[in-house]
Protein backbone atom coordinates (compact mmCIF):
# COMPACT_ATOMS: atom_id res chain seq x y z
CA UNK A 1 0.00 0.00 0.00
CA UNK A 2 2.89 2.37 0.92
CA UNK A 3 4.24 1.21 -2.33
CA UNK A 4 1.14 1.99 -4.10
CA UNK A 5 0.75 5.54 -2.79
CA UNK A 6 4.22 6.85 -3.78
CA UNK A 7 4.29 5.90 -6.96
CA UNK A 8 0.73 7.74 -7.76
CA UNK A 9 1.42 10.61 -5.66
CA UNK A 10 0.66 13.46 -7.13
CA UNK A 11 -0.27 11.89 -10.42
CA UNK A 12 -3.49 12.45 -12.49
CA UNK A 13 -5.09 8.88 -12.94
CA UNK A 14 -8.35 8.53 -13.67
CA UNK A 15 -8.91 6.05 -11.04
CA UNK A 16 -6.63 5.32 -8.09
CA UNK A 17 -5.20 2.10 -8.61
CA UNK A 18 -6.36 -0.99 -6.25
CA UNK A 19 -3.60 -3.61 -6.14
CA UNK A 20 -3.89 -6.87 -4.86
CA UNK A 21 -1.96 -10.30 -4.74
CA UNK A 22 -3.23 -13.45 -6.31
CA UNK A 23 -0.92 -16.92 -5.40
CA UNK A 24 -0.28 -18.21 -9.30
CA UNK A 25 2.49 -19.70 -10.94
CA UNK A 26 2.58 -17.48 -13.61
CA UNK A 27 4.83 -14.19 -13.20
CA UNK A 28 2.41 -11.09 -14.51
CA UNK A 29 0.60 -8.31 -13.28
CA UNK A 30 -2.63 -7.84 -15.35
CA UNK A 31 -4.40 -4.40 -15.50
CA UNK A 32 -8.43 -4.70 -15.13
CA UNK A 33 -11.17 -1.79 -15.90
CA UNK A 34 -11.63 0.70 -13.32
CA UNK A 35 -8.02 0.35 -12.15
CA UNK A 36 -7.47 -2.77 -10.72
CA UNK A 37 -4.22 -4.22 -11.02
CA UNK A 38 -3.69 -8.60 -10.20
CA UNK A 39 -0.09 -9.02 -9.29
CA UNK A 40 0.66 -12.90 -9.52
CA UNK A 41 2.73 -13.88 -7.34
CA UNK A 42 5.01 -15.72 -8.97
CA UNK A 43 6.49 -12.23 -10.86
CA UNK A 44 7.27 -11.03 -6.93
CA UNK A 45 9.60 -13.93 -6.76
CA UNK A 46 11.15 -13.01 -10.24
CA UNK A 47 11.46 -9.30 -9.38
CA UNK A 48 15.31 -9.16 -8.38
CA UNK A 49 14.47 -5.72 -6.65
CA UNK A 50 12.71 -3.55 -4.97
CA UNK A 51 12.80 -1.28 -7.28
CA UNK A 52 12.35 -3.42 -10.55
CA UNK A 53 9.02 -4.35 -8.72
CA UNK A 54 8.44 -0.51 -8.60
CA UNK A 55 8.86 -0.34 -12.28
CA UNK A 56 6.61 -3.46 -13.01
CA UNK A 57 3.83 -1.42 -10.90
CA UNK A 58 4.52 1.73 -12.57
CA UNK A 59 3.96 0.07 -16.16
CA UNK A 60 0.85 -1.00 -14.98
CA UNK A 61 -0.09 2.49 -13.69
CA UNK A 62 0.38 3.44 -16.91
CA UNK A 63 -2.52 1.38 -18.44
CA UNK A 64 -4.37 3.05 -16.13
CA UNK A 65 -3.72 5.95 -16.88
CA UNK A 66 -4.69 5.10 -20.91
CA UNK A 67 -7.44 3.57 -20.19
CA UNK A 68 -5.94 0.63 -21.85
CA UNK A 69 -8.35 -2.32 -19.86
CA UNK A 70 -11.12 -0.32 -20.87
CA UNK A 71 -10.78 0.24 -24.21
CA UNK A 72 -9.65 -3.10 -24.74
CA UNK A 73 -13.09 -4.13 -23.43
CA UNK A 74 -14.82 -1.73 -25.85
CA UNK A 75 -12.86 -2.71 -28.96
CA UNK A 76 -13.28 -6.87 -28.13
CA UNK A 77 -17.50 -5.85 -27.55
Amino acid sequence: DRLVAKLTEGADLPDIPRVSVRRHAIANAPTLPGGRVIVLSDILDKAKTPDEFAAILGHEFGHVATRDPTRSVIAAG
